[in-house]
């Protein structure tokens, strides 16, 4: 009964089309395709394999703007209907569901395992050292600014429009500002073609937020993207990857999950690049679980790709270019706990605006290498001058150990 409840679900948001009614409904859906590596380190840890279910053909978005897909999809959210959604509870639960996006063949899938099996993973790829910060095929540390702890920002000129507190104090970060093409960590931070912006987490794997790359209410087709790190207007000194899979949780795209207000605790994503890097490896950031109380006592830092089209964009903004915080990214109060306590979206004071969304928020001050995203910057609140007197207008994405542990697992299935 439950299968046939979960396939009704799919159909109705078009995720399963060749098995959905019509001549198409008689023929099989194709069985999964493999997505375990032969030498998957999860089996070193005692890890059972994932269960992996095919749910048919899905219709890609392209030439589309994601974060004006999500903008609409806000404008239509009932008043008040945000915070109360963010503050219902979790149903506990120790399985763990995420929908997946085979890019190149316009196909989904849907992955099981549970808690324990992404904790032995998680806990494995930490014994290997494999959950800090890389610094890929550039690994003279003494030429590569910033270093740990020390974000000096000294070029540019700070946004004369307005944002948290009626004042935007991002500036523009790039190369004809003063920062190197393979600043560090900045290098590690990409432009998403679809108008958003996402950090390497591994060496194929980004983090970025899920209405970058599934447009939940466009019949919940993908996004089509690809990623830049360290974009510069025209410039890739990087390269430009393909996207070849994404995976969201599932709680996502299901049925609980029907506005803005109950898709923002989900609103995470996981981006696998093609294994293509012609120009070397920019490397990528750690990733680390930190509760609300501990990220209030760290250093926190927000850098993205903000769009120029928006009344909130910085001023004399320049396109597909790298845009950062003069002050650290400070948190305010915490909604959505999930099953085990842990609140899936915190307040922020940092400035960010749409194009943004994907963004990490990072610190040096986890005990990995670092720097470690502990978060991604997913809404906004208010617009511009309406910000006035607003501390916190902003909302992240934060990495609770259950999402934590889930990018540990997606990177040992694609190392």
């Amino acid at each position: 009964m439950l299968r046939g409840i979960r396939r009704s679900m799919f159909c109705a948001l078009g995720l399963m089309a060749a098995a959905c009614g019509g001549e198409a409904s008689r023929a099989q859906v194709e069985p999964p395709v493999q997505v375990v590596p032969e030498a998957w380190l999860g089996e070193a840890a005692g890890a059972e394999l994932p269960h992996l279910e095919a749910l048919g053909d899905v219709r890609m978005l392209k030439d589309v703007n994601a974060e004006a897909l999500h903008r609409e999809a806000s404008a239509r959210q009932a008043a008040g209907a945000t915070r109360a959604a963010a503050e219902a509870p979790a149903r506990p639960s120790t399985e763990r569901s995420f929908i997946g996006i085979d890019v190149k063949n316009n196909k989904a899938y849907r992955l099981r395992t549970d808690a324990a099996n992404l904790g032995r993973v998680a806990e494995e790829l930490a014994r290997r050292g494999l959950n800090g910060a890389s610094r890929g095929t550039l690994d003279d540390a003494a030429r590569l600014e910033p270093v740990n702890g020390d974000e000096a920002l000294t070029s540019g000129a700070v946004s004369g429009q307005t944002w948290s507190n009626g004042v935007d104090t991002r500036i523009r970060m790039g190369l004809t500002n003063g920062y190197a093409t393979n600043s560090w960590p900045y290098r590690t931070i990409g432009h998403l073609s679809a108008g958003c912006s996402g950090a390497l987490v591994g060496r194929r794997v980004v983090v970025t937020a899920a209405h970058c790359v599934v447009s939940a209410y466009s019949g919940w087709n993908p996004i089509f993207n690809t990623f830049t790190a360290r974009r510069d207007g025209a410039t890739a000194p990087w390269g430009v990857q393909d996207a070849i899979w994404y995976w969201v949780p599932e709680g996502y795209i299901n049925g609980s999950c029907n506005s803005v207000a109950s898709c923002n605790r989900h609103d995470v994503a996981i981006m696998v690049l093609a294994d293509n890097f012609p120009n070397g490896h920019p490397g990528w950031m750690g990733h680390w679980n930190a509760s609300t109380d501990t990220l209030k006592t760290w250093s926190t830092y927000m850098r993205g790709y903000p769009g120029c089209g928006h009344v909130a964009a910085p001023a004399s903004c320049t396109a597909r270019t790298l845009y950062g915080d003069v002050n650290l990214c400070k948190t305010g109060n915490a909604y959505s706990p999930d099953a085990d306590g842990w609140h899936q979206e915190i307040e922020i004071g940092c400035d960010g605006s749409p194009g943004q969304s994907g963004s990490p928020i990072y610190s040096y001050d986890a005990p990995v290498s670092g720097p470690v995203v502990v978060g991604q910057y997913n809404q906004y609140y208010c617009d511009a001058a309406a910000c006035a007197g607003n501390a916190f207008p902003n909302r992240m994405g934060h990495l609770t150990p259950s999402w934590n542990n889930s990018i540990s697992y997606f990177k040992s299935l694609y190392p």
